[in-house]
Order: structure tokens, then sequence, then C-alpha cells
């Protein structure tokens, strides 16, 4: 079997041990990433170190942002990698170390032009708050195809050129929704999570699901709104045409 050519990408905001925990795990991948960038958005109150990065990630390349671009900004990056697929990671997500030999498992069986993800969503009606999850702890025992994934994408990094064809409702939330609902649309794209047994965690996208749960951390705070918002942006894609899977 071919081994996976991945660049990675990590997002991050609001501090930087995380990405060191994601860069160990890198480092014991079956299939290892061929180039490492971090991209740093600009925080109001929490100064990133950029020169720790560079000293304890031989190689690393960082992109130290002025601004926060929010959610969508370290999608950019896919364009400068030297590889064909990206795998782009929020910083509390931590791959088990045959995670990316697992999405080279499902992109042989499902084709290259799809998106894969640590943790899908798969809605029941048109409201984002209505839905079920497969992936990490959800023991999916399968690949799942799934209305759009999270917290690690995998892609031929070409297919980023579906979420820039339209600017977002908020750049702060909803860029899980808007890639694959845009790339279905655009080219019939589909999108997957890779099997993740319980029983196998090295299989799995995202190894500490509860380090989202810090306190501070986007998960944890005004859910009300967040939630709001992303039913709006649920709501704009189905009305441009994507086909939700409890549709079908």
């Amino acid at each position: 079997m071919n081994s996976l050519d991945y660049g990675v990408i990590i997002g991050v905001y609001s501090g930087i041990e995380n990405v060191f925990k994601i860069v160990n795990q890198l480092s014991k991948q079956t299939q290892k990433p061929k180039q490492v960038i971090v991209w740093v958005n600009k925080h109001p109150e929490i100064e990133v170190d950029v020169s720790e990065l560079e000293r304890r990630i031989p190689g690393v390349q960082v992109i130290d942002a002025n601004t926060n671009y929010g959610v969508y900004g370290r999608f950019v990056a896919s364009n400068l990698l030297t590889t064909k697929y990206a795998m782009v990671f929020d910083d509390d997500t931590v791959p088990g170390e045959l995670w990316a030999e697992n999405c080279k498992l499902t992109f042989d069986e499902k084709g290259e032009d799809c998106i894969l993800g640590a943790t899908g969503v798969t809605l029941k009606s048109d409201l984002y708050t209505d839905h079920v999850k497969c992936g990490n702890d959800k023991n999916t025992t399968k690949i799942t195809e799934c209305d759009l994934v999270g917290h690690c994408w995998v892609y031929k990094k070409e297919l980023v050129k579906y979420m820039f064809n339209e600017e977002p409702i908020s750049i702060m939330n909803g860029e899980d929704i808007h890639f694959s609902a845009a790339a279905q649309i655009n080219a019939d794209i589909k999108t997957y999570v890779p099997a993740q047994p319980n029983s196998i965690l090295e299989l799995h996208g995202s190894l500490y699901p509860k380090l989202g749960l810090a306190p501070g951390r986007l998960s944890t705070i005004d859910l009300g709104g967040h939630f709001n918002i992303r039913n709006e942006i649920v709501n704009h894609w189905i009305n441009k045409g994507w086909q939700l899977k409890y549709k079908k």
C-alpha cells in the first residue's frame, strides 16, 4: 500500500501546548506527514511564542497572523502545501498513531475526491441542533457517509477551492458545514468518517475529545448563539441546493 502524501495544518488561537501533543502523535504515525504548518490566529490577550514552536518542532512552518481569521483562515494554507492531501487539525484534536493510514485506506475504498474527518455529523432535520454524530468515541465500526465532518479534515488540497467560492456567513463558525455543503453542490463531493472502533484507539482521529471542553474554548461558551448561527448556515446551504442524507 502506498503511503498518504499529506501535509498538516494546525490552527492555533488560545495557546500552543496542545500543538506539541499533536506533533508528537504525528511523529508516531505509520504514515508520516511531509510538511507541518502552524497557523496562529491573533488572540486579544494571549501572545503565542512563535520561537518556541520553531525551537520544539524541527522544520515547522509558522504563519503568525496579526488578525483573527476565525475558523476559515487556516484552510488557506492548503494551497501552500507541496503534498497532494491536506490534513487540518483543530488545536484540541490529537490523532491516534494509525489515523493517516486509516485515511489512506478510506480514500482507497471511496476514491480520492471526498472529504474525510475525525467526527461526523448527520442531520435528522433542517436544523443543525437536530443531529447524530459518529467517529471518535462513538464506536464507528465502518466507513460512514455524513453531512459534514470536523475536528480534523483530510482532503485532496485542490478541493479547498470550494470553501472559498463564497464568503462565509460568519468567519468564526460553520467551516465544517460550509466546506462539505459547497463541495457537494459544486462537485458532488461526498463526506465520510473513517472507521474508528472503540477497540482500536490507534485508528481514531481524536484520542482526547474532552480537550475541547476546557474552560474558555469555543465549545464551552455562548452555546445558544453558537448553535443559532449554525442553524442559519445549514438553512443557507439547503436553500442553495445542499442535499442532506436524511432526505435521500
